[in-house]
């Protein structure tokens, strides 16, 4: 083979190459498209669904829960049950968090359950629902767990959620602006756990 020949050879030789990597890339790239396209669908269904679960906490939504006793009642409840999560568990996050409610809640009436405030099941089930479906990161509970801490426990809390409402706030706006002390974005947090259908729900 002359030198020639040996050059117009190589040169369809490494057109072909091109061409099949070029297809290949082709390919790989819709392959991609096609996963990045499907996980987003299903993403969407997730948060749509998610969304069903999920209650818009209006203004007047707690004062519609009952008198103003019982709904402090229900806050000091719900936020207990937080309170009651040792941080290590927190830590370890969702299974962890999720295994020690289940625990904690098949042991209800036995007095080591007694001992750690655990005397609110119903609610209970309703922030592991929160959690389990995802609804409420464990993350934040963890955050409000530390914040119930920074702002010197829940009696405390829940007297100035009274103090605010004895001025004229209604429950969703003293709630944040109590948490708000503990740090910017805390109140949302705070407001974003008592919107969770579930703890709505069990808590009152």
């Amino acid at each position: 083979m002359n030198r020639k020949s040996w050059r117009i050879r190589t040169t369809v030789i490494s057109a072909a190459v091109a061409g099949a990597v070029a297809v290949a890339g082709v390919g790989t790239a819709n392959a991609v498209a096609a996963l990045d396209s499907s996980q987003s669908k299903a993403l969407t269904a997730q948060t749509s669904q998610l969304a069903t679960d999920r209650l818009s906490l209006e203004d007047d939504q707690l004062e519609q829960l009952g008198s103003e006793d019982e709904v402090l009642a229900g806050i000091e409840k719900a936020f207990a049950v937080v309170d009651a999560i040792p941080d290590d568990v927190l830590e370890k996050g969702q299974e962890a968090t999720q295994q020690w409610l289940q625990k904690e809640l098949a042991a209800g009436g036995s007095e080591a359950a007694a001992t750690r405030a655990f005397s609110a099941p119903k609610c209970a089930a309703g922030i592991l629902q929160a959690i389990g479906s995802n609804i409420f990161a464990v993350a934040k509970i963890y955050k409000m767990k530390k914040a119930i801490d920074k702002l010197g426990g829940i009696k405390k809390i829940v007297n100035k959620i009274r103090s605010a409402k004895k001025k004229g706030k209604t429950f969703k706006q003293g709630i944040r602006d109590v948490f708000e002390e503990a740090g910017a974005g805390m109140g949302a947090i705070a407001i974003g756990f008592l919107g969770v259908d579930g703890v709505i729900k069990n808590c009152w």
